[in-house]
Protein backbone atom coordinates (compact mmCIF):
# COMPACT_ATOMS: atom_id res chain seq x y z
CA UNK A 1 0.00 0.00 0.00
CA UNK A 2 1.54 3.28 -1.06
CA UNK A 3 0.18 6.08 1.12
CA UNK A 4 2.80 8.73 0.34
CA UNK A 5 4.35 10.45 -2.67
CA UNK A 6 7.95 9.45 -2.04
CA UNK A 7 9.91 6.82 -3.92
CA UNK A 8 10.45 4.57 -0.90
CA UNK A 9 9.40 0.93 -1.18
CA UNK A 10 6.82 -0.81 0.96
CA UNK A 11 7.50 -4.33 2.28
CA UNK A 12 5.61 -7.35 3.62
CA UNK A 13 2.06 -5.98 3.43
CA UNK A 14 -0.57 -7.98 5.35
CA UNK A 15 -4.36 -7.65 5.51
CA UNK A 16 -6.70 -8.50 8.39
CA UNK A 17 -10.50 -8.33 8.58
CA UNK A 18 -13.22 -8.29 11.21
CA UNK A 19 -16.75 -9.73 11.22
CA UNK A 20 -18.24 -6.41 10.00
CA UNK A 21 -16.19 -6.32 6.80
CA UNK A 22 -13.75 -3.69 8.05
CA UNK A 23 -10.10 -4.38 7.30
CA UNK A 24 -6.62 -3.23 8.21
CA UNK A 25 -3.49 -3.21 6.07
CA UNK A 26 -0.07 -3.10 7.72
CA UNK A 27 3.33 -2.84 6.03
CA UNK A 28 6.90 -1.73 6.52
CA UNK A 29 8.45 1.23 4.74
CA UNK A 30 11.56 3.40 4.95
CA UNK A 31 10.23 6.88 4.22
CA UNK A 32 11.79 8.28 7.40
CA UNK A 33 15.15 6.64 6.74
CA UNK A 34 14.45 3.75 9.12
CA UNK A 35 12.34 0.66 8.54
CA UNK A 36 9.00 1.31 10.30
CA UNK A 37 5.70 -0.48 10.65
CA UNK A 38 2.78 1.48 9.19
CA UNK A 39 -0.92 0.71 8.94
CA UNK A 40 -4.33 1.93 7.83
CA UNK A 41 -7.83 0.84 8.86
CA UNK A 42 -10.73 0.83 6.36
CA UNK A 43 -14.47 0.33 6.74
CA UNK A 44 -16.40 -2.26 4.73
CA UNK A 45 -16.76 0.25 1.85
CA UNK A 46 -12.97 0.77 1.69
CA UNK A 47 -13.18 4.26 3.23
CA UNK A 48 -10.25 5.17 5.44
CA UNK A 49 -11.16 5.30 9.11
Amino acid sequence: MNDDTTNYSQYKAKVGTDNKGNFVIVWYDQRSGNLRLRGQIFDSNANRM
